[in-house]
């Protein structure tokens, strides 16, 4: 939205859209056409749209985010908007109609439910997890010296762990921390865990704590066998790119759906923060790490994953470029700029139906007229019959 904001001050160049949550109920009024609430879950719902409940259940909570979206959010951002720029701007919803070009969702069928796109619409998902060369003279990031010797030197194996950016260990809690150094202390892999808090117990030998990590370099270790995150998108793709099996604890939005789908597929074992425990802790891990059958399913995932005719981020450099040369957005489907009644030819069934519904009503009146000439004509014979019997 802030992008939209900028053209919209600045002028009418065409704009690229970029989705970074794939599952974001708004992806159709970039691209057009259907939320499909039967094959993608909500992140507010979590739930799985299975069975009729399930799936009327996930329809209204599209249906919600969309009424949010147009009569909350929306005024609020085009009032902050024309303060901005200091005059009365057209309505953000219809910019965003009108000059989004092409939009990139940070998606692939591989891992989550496949649907319908158009030509503007494409999925460059695992763009943050592919290994990318230098520019020349470039200084590039990469995890210190102490850190590849602790992975270099894990005879037996090493366990990522990290839970992102949006979910701080300080908020899970010095007890449940108490609970994981325990844990963890019973392991002889090596464990390298994000740690963004100070706490007040022993370390481990076989664990070091960091601040912050270069997570898609360090899963790239040959040493590295699992990873223990939050279930949160990048991470899980990351994950997937480097074929690295997972155990995932989820707190809130789209981890919970992405942990569903990690088990489902064999390829993660889910941990309840509610419920976790030592014993809890220690069984995930030797099942990812013992159980031949999640890195064979991740390293397939991943095979699926990658397998693509262009690399994620060639792919978005052509989609920009692409856009520059051809302003006139030649690839956006025309559905975008139909209403919902259009889109789901509602319109057109209410016309069938009422066509249908008078052809019925003549058909009714007729044959209640044929009838009705029918009845009188017998009468009146009858009547006539009896009259001159008399």
């Amino acid at each position: 939205m802030g992008g939209i904001i900028f053209q919209a001050a600045k002028g009418k160049p065409p704009i690229v859209g970029y989705v970074l949550y794939s599952l974001a109920p708004w992806l159709k009024d970039y691209v057009g056409g259907p939320s499909y609430p039967t094959v993608r879950t909500n992140p507010a719902s979590i739930a799985k749209p299975e069975g009729l409940w399930l799936r009327t259940w996930n329809a209204l909570y599209f249906i919600m985010d969309d009424l949010i979206r147009y009569y909350y959010y929306f005024p609020i951002i085009q009032r902050l908007t024309e303060e901005y720029v200091g005059h009365a701007i057209k309505p953000l919803h219809e910019i965003e109609k009108d000059r989004i070009n092409i939009v990139l969702i940070n998606s692939h069928p591989a891992f989550e439910p496949a649907i319908p796109l158009p030509p503007n619409t494409l999925e460059i998902a695992g763009l943050n997890a592919q290994a990318v060369q230098p520019i020349a003279g470039e200084i590039v990031v990469t995890y210190s010296e102490d850190v590849r010797v602790f992975l270099d030197e894990a005879k037996n194996g090493a366990i990522v762990i990290s839970l992102g950016t949006n979910v701080k260990w300080k908020d899970v809690g010095l007890d449940k921390i108490k609970i994981v150094i325990l844990a963890l202390s019973k392991l002889k892999q090596r464990v390298l865990w994000k740690l963004d808090i100070d706490v007040p117990f022993e370390i481990p030998n076989n664990v070091m704590v960091v601040k912050w990590m270069p997570q898609s370099e360090v899963l790239s270790h040959k040493n590295v066998r699992a990873i223990w995150t939050h279930g949160g998108l990048l991470s899980t793709q990351e994950a997937i790119w480097k074929g690295i099996p997972v155990i995932v604890m989820p707190f809130f939005m789209d981890q919970r759906p992405n942990a569903r789908i990690l088990v489902a597929k064999g390829v993660g074992i889910h941990l309840d923060i509610k419920t976790l425990s030592a014993q809890s802790i220690l069984h995930a891990v030797e099942e990812v790490l013992y159980n031949e059958s999640y890195t064979r399913n991740m390293k397939q995932l991943s095979s699926e994953f990658r397998d693509r005719p262009i690399p994620p981020l060639d792919l978005a450099v052509w989609s920009i470029e692409y856009t520059v040369r051809h302003p006139n957005g030649t690839l956006v489907t025309p559905l975008r700029s139909q209403s919902w009644v259009e889109q789901n030819l509602i319109d057109v069934y209410a016309f069938l139906f009422f066509n249908f519904f008078i052809i019925l009503l003549s058909i009714f009146f007729v044959i209640k007229l044929f009838i009705n000439f029918c009845y009188n004509y017998m009468y009146t014979a009858s009547n006539l019959r009896k009259s001159k019997q008399a």
